[in-house]
């Protein structure tokens, strides 16, 4: 009897460290699309004939100083009213990352998680509008590693009675990077007016985004902006169809461990 309750016993623990180590193990996000999400009281920001885009790499929160403070990325964000986020946490004990800070700006959010691990959403992309999102759909990227999955989101919003879709997105830097970008500049190119905001893991010098910026439509909101790391090897990005660019700029790396950059646009009347 003894030896049938420690056989039992022992087919226990195996059975629960095989669905630990089954839960420990990353995997992709699927397909997703969803309907509308309002701002926070329907409060949108007061009229303005510029839109201010952004895009932030905020590396979970942890600055250059090893720091974790969400507290400054969002002081860095609080001019934005479109702002794309990528590596944002998702913690076990409270919300993520993201939709802790669309609190705090009264913004709508829609976390876009690239990842699950522990049976639940782990980490991923966000996007904080003050304008509402009207739809939004989701879609995995090919990804060769086997761990550092990817996606891109087009969010759908209404800003002030005009469409915008934004489509945001962060790429990784391994084998298979060219064939995300070119996925993601293939849909970008059926989008207008659109903007694509995120970290493409590409500098500027990279020949197949280079050639993608010669065609008439595409803008790149960065270009000329009075930054070393702009002009040079920047990987983070905002480009625009249909968007009349009017002024762009970027603070430097310290709350986190790349660059905050915006761009007021305006949507054009065609």
């Amino acid at each position: 009897m003894s030896q049938r309750i420690e056989l039992y016993t022992v087919l226990i623990i195996v059975l629960v460290l095989s669905l630990v180590a089954m839960a420990a193990v990353p995997r992709p996000t699927g397909r997703a699309q969803g309907g509308p999400i309002a701002v926070p009281g329907d409060a949108e920001p007061a009229p303005r004939s510029l839109l201010r885009l952004a895009t932030f790499n905020i590396h979970g929160g942890m600055g250059v100083d090893g720091r974790r403070d969400l507290e400054r990325i969002s002081s860095v964000i609080r001019d934005a009213e479109v702002v794309a986020l990528q590596e944002v946490r998702d913690d076990w004990w409270r919300k993520n990352q993201a939709a802790r800070m669309a609190t705090r700006h009264r913004a709508a959010c829609l976390y876009a998680p690239t990842r699950r691990r522990w049976l639940r959403a782990h980490r991923g992309n966000a996007l904080l509008s003050r304008y509402p999102v009207i739809d939004w759909r989701r879609e995995p990227l090919p990804d060769l590693s086997g761990r550092r999955f990817r996606n891109f989101t087009v969010a759908r919003i209404d800003v002030r009675g005009r469409t915008l879709s934004v489509m945001f997105t962060h790429l990784h830097t391994r084998a298979g990077r060219e064939e995300q970008l070119q996925r993601v500049l293939a849909h970008f190119r059926t989008l207008k007016p659109a903007v694509l905001l995120g970290d493409l893991n590409t500098a500027p010098g990279d020949t197949l985004l280079s050639d993608y910026l010669a065609e008439d439509e595409v803008v790149d909101a960065l270009q000329g902006t009075d930054n070393a790391q702009a002009a040079s090897d920047r990987v983070d990005w905002i480009l625009c169809r249909g968007v009349a660019v009017h002024a762009s700029g970027t603070s430097p790396a310290g709350p986190s461990d790349h660059p905050y950059y915006w761009a007021d646009v305006e949507i054009s009347e065609t």
